[in-house]
């Protein structure tokens, strides 16, 4: 298998059995009745083609069964079940015992079953449950097992520091440990360029200093990335774990209202992507499913893929990595009701869990938990802090667009997508809606917490979303209204000092027609649109400077 086969392309562990394929489903009905059954294919999204099972929306309740067999050499030492999302509430059970009951549909579980299986015959039963039709039903990632020795590790997350020509991980191991040592060897470029070996503790905060002079840059367009595996041996020299993993050197920095990475002065040229697949729903059907997304956008001379709706997948990340793509990360499509405060806790939970395991991919530079935000003032104050003391070395957006009472940038969504609606919000400085200063005055006095206007002018500023037409395939006046509307928004927006821009969309969505591609993915726009999509994103802004 290759890197991005791997359910968790940055966490691979080299003996796996993935769990994806044909599982038994019923649909059952509030009161516990099957309203139908039959084969379902995971980790599709039920519903999709791909899954093999048709929804009419109603449905509530799936509960999924699956056998699969161990054979004895399967059975030694440590087996780890894992699961890269459920939604949205899930009850797991393994030859009849229950392993949890999660709650939420962004981050990945894992359990140590090595008391629960058996050699032989094993059954995984999934009942999963959503409130409403507005979030995905059931499985929608990949299901799979892992196999160690007894003593293994549990978490690892990486980073580089320019600093000190240093790079850093931290994790955990579990089981014993006492007489183990834990080797560390890096590698850029399939040369090894650092190894080192540790005393193995419960707890893993190792340092590995590059013994080269040159220390290689992840940048966007230039992607940079430093492999790394990571041993573990017992006592008597035999191998316990091991881990393929990578990291990079990338620093963020927000500095007189410009954005630099490692010190080079950037522009973020991002598409907005609902992470939803032809056939698959929001399961990519395979990593050439993903490439190929990011292919268009590059080709089209974007830089940055913005997930909006759904948070991206450990695979959607590592791709990201590797060609070099900034990511805007979205937590939620406001479907939550963080008011709710057993909800926000769960969402919190999730927040804290994806940051974990998502630490170390270079590509990811913004955080952004809300969009358009219009909510309870302390949900985003506690969910900026909390993010800043999970993460603060990236960018935290308090909301795209709507109102900002903590935020790292001033981001807007202006009401009219055109010049004289961006040029409003710069001039104003709006935080939320644009009113008239009376109105806008006497809604601050009602919540003194928004940032003002002069706090704002103190801060970059992206441009949360713009949208230049529907677009029709085979028709030269509405590619020549959409390219004509891109350029205007866009040539503007480069000479005013923003770090960024957001176009919605890549492509279409159910009503939503302003994708340069529809549902298809099959291009509506010309070869002669292209590169005049392509000629403008290449032009230099004014914040590259």
């Amino acid at each position: 298998m290759q890197r991005e086969d791997y359910p968790i392309p940055n966490f691979v562990r080299p003996r796996i059995k993935l769990l994806n394929g044909e599982w038994t489903y019923e649909l059952l009905s509030l009161t516990g009745d099957v309203i139908s059954y039959g084969q379902v294919s995971v980790p599709y999204e039920l519903g999709s083609i791909r899954s093999g099972c048709s929804l009419d929306g109603s449905e509530r309740i799936v509960r999924y069964r699956y056998l699969f067999e161990l054979n004895a050499s399967e059975r030694l030492g440590t087996t780890l079940l894992n699961f890269i999302a459920i939604s949205y509430t899930a009850d797991i059970r393994l030859n009849g015992i229950q392993l949890c009951v999660n709650v939420g549909n962004m981050h990945s579980m894992h359990f140590d079953v090595t008391e629960l299986v058996k050699e032989g015959e094993n059954l995984l039963e999934i009942t999963a449950t959503r409130e409403s039709a507005d979030v995905p039903l059931g499985i929608v990632g990949d299901v799979w097992l892992e196999f160690s020795a007894k003593t293994y590790f549990t978490a690892i997350r990486s980073y580089g520091s320019l600093m000190d020509k240093t790079i850093y991980l931290q994790g955990a191991i579990s089981g014993e440990t006492e007489g183990y040592k834990v080797k560390l060897e890096i590698a850029y470029d399939k040369k090894q360029v650092a190894t080192y070996e540790y005393k193995a503790n419960a707890m893993l905060n190792l340092g590995a200093a590059l013994k080269t002079q040159t220390v290689y840059l992840w940048q966007i367009n230039e992607p940079r990335l430093y492999e790394i595996r990571l041993s573990l041996y017992n006592a008597g020299g035999g191998l316990c774990d091991q881990i393929y993993t990578y990291c990079a050197f990338r620093d963020i920095d927000l500095v007189d209202g410009k954005l630099y990475i490692n010190g080079r002065p950037t522009f973020i040229r991002a598409i907005e992507s609902q992470g939803t697949y032809p056939y698959s729903g929001v399961t990519p059907i395979d990593s050439k499913t993903i490439a190929q997304d990011y292919a268009t956008l590059l080709m089209l001379g974007f830089n940055a893929v913005h997930f909006k709706g759904r948070y991206p997948t450990p695979k959607e990340l590592y791709l990201a990595d590797k060609l070099g793509i900034a990511v805007r990360a979205e937590f939620t499509d406001n479907k939550r009701n963080l008011n709710d405060q057993r909800e926000f806790e769960v969402f919190a939970g999730e927040l804290q869990a994806v940051i974990n395991r998502d630490f170390g991919h270079p590509s990811l530079l913004f955080w952004v938990p809300f969009s358009e935000f219009y909510g309870n003032p302390v949900l985003q104050s506690a969910t900026y802090t909390n993010l800043k003391n999970f993460d603060p070395t990236r960018v935290i957006v308090g909301s795209s667009g709507g109102e900002l009472y903590k935020t790292d940038v001033y981001e807007f969504i202006p009401e009219e997508s055109t010049v004289d609606g961006i040029e409003d919000y710069l001039i104003y400085r709006h935080n939320g809606i644009a009113l008239s200063e009376k109105e806008d005055n006497k809604r601050r006095k009602a919540n003194p917490d928004l940032l003002t206007s002069n706090e704002l002018r103190q801060k970059p500023f992206y441009v949360g979303k713009i949208v230049a037409s529907n677009l029709r395939a085979n028709d030269q006046y509405s590619e020549y209204r959409y390219v004509s509307s891109f350029a205007e928004q866009v040539n503007f927006i480069m000479a005013s000092g923003a770090i960024g821009f957001t176009l919605s969309r890549l492509y279409d969505e159910g009503d939503e027609k302003s994708g340069l591609l529809n549902e298809n993915r099959d291009f509506k726009i010309s070869r002669e649109g292209i590169a005049k999509i392509r000629a403008i994103n290449k032009r230099k802004a004014f914040s590259e400077q």
